[in-house]
């Protein structure tokens, strides 16, 4: 916007580095610009016309630049409006207020154009803050958007000297008075100087300048906010870092309260795996115990089986040597029958009496011999007793080797004793170590307790931090009320300009004041750090203590792995045992059965006996019966030896006959003769087998026994 000339002598007019004047308007300030000799010169504006006549005026001097570009806060699309008024054109519709000043105001064109930000703008030139810059702000509307944009990409403060064009009241749509906007600059440090209102006294001129101390002393407010809230952050990091040291520590516990659980918990599997142990040795002792069991009933059992088989076979004889006598006895039955024939023949044949008696006197000789064979059997008998007294010196030899098995199974009992007496010192070892752990535990327990106590020093010093924060708000205050009278102070200076010197000087003072709690504040924020520091030392330690504790956790827990891995094998072997108890149990049952049978077949095989030895007796009976009807039959022919003698001469013709009869009878009576020698061999036979039975009872009685 264009703008009539007004008094700028404040300003000095050389040694200028940049200035920059936004809306320029006609820019009726050129000459005075040119004046102050500025390195660069920037004529921004928007309307095509009043930049093209800028153009124009400067084409001679290279150190000016005018740019036909509309000014925002925002860059993007924007509408400039064209007024039948040049100087009042803007981005901004007219306000009522403005309708008001200018009640023929009217609008001639609206432009279309792409508006820049102002950072964008001024990147270019590189302006630093210790140059002489200067800023002129005509943008009707958009005059506070503008200033804060440059605020926000800390462009501002580049500027020593700041000029702006502003009505007192607001003439856009949405732009701000200004009172509004010279607040705003002077709480962002720029002293308000003078107001020119010469030229239009409803759209005045301020002039304003960079307060280099206000500026500072911002920027350590700033610092001090910082620092407070870097302190506050502090704080907060060494709550949460007490917080850590408490978890960490209640971790700890837990640690150590679950290294000791788990310590408790190796303790009882290692005494399970000693109990295992023992089992497992009880169950190997149980199972060789129930193998020779096992072993001695096989053995009994193919023992008993063999003496099975050979009562089976002497049955068998017995059975064969019963048929063959009863043969015999049918033809002794046979012989008796035909000697009854033979007697009555012979009662009309006497002679062959004389015959009879010579066979008389063979037969008396053959007696004899049957009386030496008698003899010798008896003598036979005599061997078979002694025979059956070394199988009853055998059994009672068997008898003490049993003794001494009970003596060894004695010794092994008194072993296994002292193994439990063993076993009892190994877990009075164990409560040994079991209370080394409570002490230990009770040392953890300690521990913790001096953590404790230095966690609570720490909750002290955190307390003076806060007291230290408190008095750190209190300065802020202060810092406050002293801002309070900076803007006292500058209300002053706008009415009495000679006071700068002494405020100056007061603003020295309150800088190096700022700078004492500074100071302070740095001093604070490095015991902070110190403090932090230590917090940070004190985590790691807890933390190396709770990896510690974790590996500990992790080592013992491998160990109750391992003790329960050994545990399941142990039992497992105790089941593999128990299995094989099993079938050694089954196996002797069943041997027990097999004896069982075994000794019903004995049994039956005794009765059977009991049977053949009944029969034996009435064969003997009939053996008996059949000798004496012969020795009848003997002293038949004896009494009728005289009758033969008589009936000799009638017996002549029959000679023939009798001799053949009496062949017969030599036959018979040799069968007799041989069935009398075999009678002692078939007792013998039973004698043995009644031995044998015995012995079997002896040893079936044993086994029971054991």
């Amino acid at each position: 916007m264009h703008k009539e000339p007004h008094d700028s002598q404040i300003w000095s007019n050389t040694d200028m580095d940049t200035i920059v004047h936004l809306g320029a308007g006609r820019c009726s300030e050129l000459d005075d610009y040119l004046a102050a000799k500025p390195a660069r010169l920037l004529l921004v504006e928007a309307d095509p016309q009043l930049a093209k006549m800028l153009q124009a005026r400067t084409t001679d001097y290279p150190q000016v630049e005018v740019i036909n570009r509309a000014v925002a806060a925002q860059p993007g699309s924007a509408t400039f409006h064209r007024y039948n008024l040049p100087d009042v054109g803007s981005l901004r519709r007219p306000s009522p207020e403005l309708l008001e000043l200018f009640p023929g105001l009217k609008t001639v064109q609206e432009l279309q154009m792409e508006a820049v930000d102002s950072t964008t703008l001024l990147q270019p030139l590189q302006l630093q803050v210790d140059q002489y810059n200067r800023l002129i702000i005509d943008l009707p509307g958009v005059e506070l958007s503008v200033l804060k944009a440059l605020q926000q990409a800390d462009q501002l403060h580049l500027f020593e000297q700041l000029q702006l064009h502003c009505g007192r009241q607001s003439l856009y749509e949405d732009g701000e008075p200004a009172a509004t906007i010279l607040q705003w600059l002077q709480d962002q440090g720029f002293d308000l100087l003078t107001e020119d209102d010469s030229q239009d006294p409803d759209r005045p001129c301020w002039n304003l300048k960079r307060n280099k101390l206000q500026l500072d002393h911002r920027k350590l407010k700033q610092l001090l906010a910082q620092l407070t809230k870097t302190n506050d952050e502090k704080i907060e990091l060494l709550n949460e870092r007490q917080t850590q040291v408490g978890l960490l520590t209640k971790a700890l516990d837990e640690q150590t309260k679950l290294a000791a659980e788990n310590k408790t918990q190796l303790d009882k599997a290692n005494q399970s795996k000693g109990e295992q142990v023992k089992l497992a040795n009880e169950r190997q002792i149980q199972i060789e115990q129930l193998t020779q069991v096992r072993d001695e009933q096989a053995r009994l059992a193919a023992e008993n089986k063999n003496q099975l088989e050979q009562a089976n076979q002497a049955k068998a004889e017995q059975v064969k040597l019963a048929n063959e006598r009863q043969t015999q006895i049918e033809q002794l039955t046979q012989v008796r029958d035909e000697q009854v024939k033979l007697a009555a023949e012979n009662k009309n044949q006497l002679e062959q009496a004389n015959q009879a008696k010579a066979a008389q006197a063979k037969l008396a000789n053959e007696r004899q011999t049957q009386i030496e064979q008698l003899t010798q059997a008896r003598d036979e008998q005599a061997k078979l007793a002694a025979e059956n007294k070394n199988q009853l010196e055998q059994a009672n030899q068997a008898k003490a080797a049993q003794v001494k098995l009970a003596n060894e199974r004695q010794t092994q009992i008194e072993q296994l004793t002292k193994a439990g007496d063993e076993q009892a010192k190994l877990a009075a070892e164990r409560k040994t170590q079991l209370e080394q752990a409570n002490q230990a535990k009770a040392e953890q327990v300690k521990l913790a307790n001096e953590r404790q106590s230095q966690i609570e020093q720490l909750t002290k010093a955190g307390d003076e931090q806060a007291k230290l924060a408190s008095e750190n708000k209190t300065q802020l205050e202060q810092a406050n009320q002293a801002k309070a009278a900076q803007a006292k102070l500058a209300n002053e200076r706008q009415a009495q300009v000679e006071q700068l010197t002494e405020a100056r000087d007061e603003q020295a003072k309150l800088a190096a004041e700022n700078k004492t709690q500074l100071e302070q504040v740095n001093q604070a924020k490095a015991a902070q750090v110190k403090l932090a520091n230590e917090r940070q030392t004190q985590i790691e330690q807890l933390t190396q203590a709770r990896d510690e504790q974790a590996k500990l956790a992790a080592e013992r827990k491998t160990q109750l792995e391992q003790a329960n891995q050994a545990k399941v094998e142990q039992v497992k072997l105790a089941n593999e045992r128990q299995s094989q108890i099993d079938q050694l149990t089954k196996a002797r049952d069943e041997q027990a059965k097999l004896a069982a049978e075994r000794k019903t077949q004995l049994e039956q095989a005794n009765q059977a006996k009991a049977a053949q030895v009944k029969l034996a007796n009435e064969r003997q009976t009939q053996i008996e019966q059949l000798t004496k009807a012969k020795d009848e039959q003997a002293r038949l022919v004896v009494s009728q030896q005289l009758q033969r003698d008589q009936e000799k001469l009638r017996a002549d013709n029959n000679q023939r006959d009798l001799e053949k009869k009496q062949k017969e009878l030599e036959n018979l009576e040799q069968q007799l003769a041989e069935l009398n020698q075999r009678l002692p061999m078939l007792d013998d036979e039973f004698v043995k087998a009644e031995a044998q039975i015995e012995l079997i009872k002896d040893i079936l009685i044993r086994e029971k026994a054991f």
